[in-house]
C-alpha cells in the first residue's frame, strides 16, 4: 500500500529499534520519498535481524545524471527503513547479512536472481511513501558428501563441483575435501543437481613413475549428465563418490618457427578440457622447444604456444593452437608449428537495395567457430572508419569474420575473402594475404512468429527459439536466439536474414549447457522443423519445446 507523508512519524516509531550499520549515500538524496519494510524466514515468516538491505537508484527523471545508493541492516524485527529518497526507479536487493549463508539473496520484485536485468524492482514518486515490502528469504541448502577411491578409503584435496541442471541462472558451487574426503557444498536453492569429484583437476601437481600410469578419473553422481538428485529444506542425505584409476598417457613434441627463430623463449600452456565445457591446465615439462606432459587421461585437450613481441609492442610474433584427443595410445613426435600473425584489411558497404543508410559506430568482430574451446589470445575486433574501411590485427587460427546484430533490422548478407563467399565459415588467415574483406551489409529482413508449447500442448513461457541455417556449412557459428518473451508462450524474432532455418524451441537451462560442448549445431538441427524467411514478411510457426534427450 502507498501510505501519504503525514503518517510518516507513526511508521517510524512502529519500530522498536532504528536501523544499525547504516551507510551512506554516494550522493546524498536530496528527496522526500521513504521505504520500510519487514526481511523474514520463508518457510516460518520469522523475522531476520541482521540481514543487509541494498538500495540503487536506476533512474531519476528529474535529474538523469543523479547517482544514489544506500544501505541499511535489518532490526530485531526485521525491519528496515530508508529515508531522504529521490524520486525514480530504484533496484532493491537483500542478502542474509555479513559473513552469513543462512538464506539465498534476493533481487527484490523478481523470482529469482536473474543472469541480466534492466528491469528495476520498484519506481518511487516524490515524496512517495512505500511501506509494503515484505521480503522472504529462501533457506540457503547445503550438499555433504564424500569422495573414495575404489577400495573405500577417502581421497583429501579432489576438486568437487556441483552444479544445477534445472535452473540455468544457478551458480556452480566448487569445493576441496578435507583429510576425511569430506566435502561441504553450501548456499545452495532447492532443486536438482549434479555433482562430480575431479581428482585430474589438481593444478601444477608432481607427477610420479606409477601416476604416469593410472590415475585417478572423473567420477560424479549421478552419473548421467541429463539426471539430477533433489535437494530440499529438511536435509539431503550424504552423497558417496567413487573414483577408480584409469589408464594415463603420455604426450611429447616440439615446437617450431615459422621463420626460424629460438623457440627456447617461447610460452607454452597444455589444458584439457572437462565434460561440461570446462578447462583445466595440465603438468608438463618445456625445454629448448621440446615439451613432455605425463599422466594425462583420456580426454580432449589444447596445446598453446607463442613467441613474444620483441621490439615493443603488444602480442604476439607468433603463435599456434593444436586441438588433439588422448585415447587409447601416448601421442609422440608431435609438431606445433608456430606462425606470424594475420592482418586482413577490408571495407564494409551497403546493399543498393537496402531502405535506409548504414548505422554508424560499427565494429567488425571477430568470434571462434564452434568447437574451438581454446585460443592463443582473444578474438581480434576493429572499428570501421568513416570512409567504410577497417583493419583487423593479430589473427591466429580459424576465426569467423561477422558484425554483430546492429539496430534498425541491419545485418551481415555477406562477407567474401577476395573472391570466395565465406559468409558464417571460419577461415585461417594466413601473413602476406592480401585479398581484401568486402561485407556488405543490408536491412532486407524478415520476422518469425513462434509459439512454443509443451508436449501437452500448454504455452512454455521460459524457452528460447533458436534459429539454425539450414545449410549446414554455418554451422559452426552461434544461431540467431529470440530475445523477446510473452505471457501466451510466443517468440518473436525481428530483424532475420531472408534464408531457409531449422527453427527448434529448447528451454535456457538445456541450451547453456548444450553450448558449452557443442562442437557443430547438427545435434540441434536434427529435432527442428524446417522454414523460409522472406523479406518484409512474418513467417509464423509452431513448436514443441524440445529436451535435452532430443538434441544429443
Amino acid at each position: 500500500m502507498k501510505t501519504p507523508v503525514a503518517a510518516l512519524l507513526l511508521l517510524l516509531q512502529a519500530a522498536s529499534q532504528p536501523p544499525r550499520d547504516v551507510r551512506p549515500a554516494t550522493e546524498p538524496g536530496g528527496g522526500t520519498g521513504v521505504v520500510i519494510g519487514v526481511v523474514y524466514d520463508e518457510p516460518t515468516r520469522a523475522p531476520i535481524a541482521g540481514a543487509r538491505v541494498s538500495l540503487h537508484l536506476r533512474f531519476n527523471k528529474e535529474r538523469p545524471s543523479a547517482r544514489f545508493a544506500a544501505e541499511v541492516t535489518t532490526d530485531g524485527e526485521g525491519r528496515f527503513s530508508f529515508t531522504d529518497l529521490p524520486p525514480g526507479a530504484f533496484m532493491m536487493s537483500v542478502s542474509p547479512g555479513e559473513y552469513r549463508a543462512s538464506h539465498l539473496s534476493k533481487l527484490v520484485g523478481h523470482e529469482q536472481v536473474p543472469l541480466f536485468t534492466d528491469t528495476p524492482s520498484f519506481e518511487l514518486g516524490t515524496g512517495e511513501v512505500r511501506d509494503d515490502f515484505r521480503i522472504p528469504l529462501a533457506r540457503a541448502l547445503a550438499i555433504e558428501g564424500q569422495v573414495l577411491n575404489e577400495f573405500g578409503e577417502p581421497l583429501a584435496d579432489v576438486r568437487v563441483r556441483v552444479e544445477r541442471i534445472d535452473d540455468v541462472a544457478s551458480q556452480v558451487r566448487a569445493s576441496t575435501t578435507d583429510d576425511r574426503g569430506r566435502f561441504r557444498l553450501f548456499g545452495l536453492s532447492a532443486g536438482s543437481y549434479r555433482i562430480c569429484a575431479d581428482p585430474v583437476e589438481a593444478w601444477g601437481a608432481a607427477i610420479g613413475a606409477e601416476t604416469a600410469k593410472m590415475r585417478y578419473g572423473r567420477a560424479c553422481q549421478p552419473e548421467s549428465p541429463t539426471a539430477g538428485f533433489s535437494v530440499e529444506v529438511g536435509g539431503t542425505a550424504p552423497v558417496l563418490i567413487q573414483v577408480s584409476r584409469v589408464r594415463a598417457f603420455s604426450l611429447s613434441g616440439v615446437v617450431t618457427s615459422a621463420s626460424g627463430r629460438d623457440v627456447s623463449a617461447a610460452q607454452l600452456m597444455i589444458a584439457r578440457r572437462s565434460a561440461d565445457g570446462g578447462s583445466s591446465t595440465v603438468s608438463w615439462q618445456f625445454r629448448n622447444g621440446a615439451f613432455a606432459a605425463a599422466g594425462l587421461v583420456p580426454g580432449d585437450y589444447a596445446i598453446q604456444a607463442g613467441l613474444p613481441v620483441t621490439t615493443g609492442g603488444r602480442g604476439s610474433a607468433e603463435a599456434a593452437t593444436v586441438l588433439l584427443r588422448i585415447d587409447g595410445a601416448d601421442v609422440t613426435g608431435l609438431t606445433v608449428p608456430l606462425l606470424p600473425p594475420a592482418t586482413v584489411s577490408g571495407r564494409v558497404v551497403r546493399d543498393p537495395q537496402a531502405a535506409g543508410n548504414l548505422p554508424s559506430n560499427l565494429r567488425i568482430e571477430v568470434a571462434r567457430p564452434l568447437g574451438h574451446w581454446y585460443a592463443w589470445r582473444q578474438p581480434s575486433s576493429a572499428p570501421v572508419r568513416g570512409d567504410g574501411t577497417f583493419e583487423l590485427h593479430q589473427l591466429f587460427g580459424a576465426q569467423i569474420i561477422d558484425v554483430p546484430r546492429l539496430a534498425g533490422g541491419w545485418y551481415g548478407r555477406s562477407v567474401r575473402h577476395g573472391d570466395e563467399d565465406i559468409t558464417g565459415e571460419p577461415r585461417e588467415y594466413r601473413a602476406g594475404d592480401t585479398r581484401p574483406i568486402e561485407i556488405v551489409l543490408s536491412d532486407r529482413t524478415g520476422s518469425v512468429s513462434a509459439r512454443v508449447t509443451d508436449i501437452e500442448g500448454q504455452p512454455v513461457l521460459k524457452a528460447d527459439v533458436l534459429l539454425i541455417p539450414a545449410d549446414p556449412k554455418h554451422w559452426r557459428r552461434p544461431p540467431l536466439r529470440a530475445t523477446m518473451r510473452a505471457a501466451n508462450g510466443t517468440q518473436m524474432l525481428r530483424g532475420v536474414p531472408p534464408a531457409d532455418y531449422i527453427a527448434l524451441a529448447i528451454r535456457p537451462v538445456v541450451l547453456a549447457r548444450l553450448m558449452k560442448t557443442l562442437t557443430t549445431l547438427e545435434p540441434l538441427a536434427r529435432g527442428g522443423q524446417r522454414i523460409t524467411v522472406t523479406e518484409g514478411a512474418e513467417t509464423k510457426i509452431e513448436l514443441k519445446v524440445a529436451t535435452r534427450e532430443e538434441t544429443r
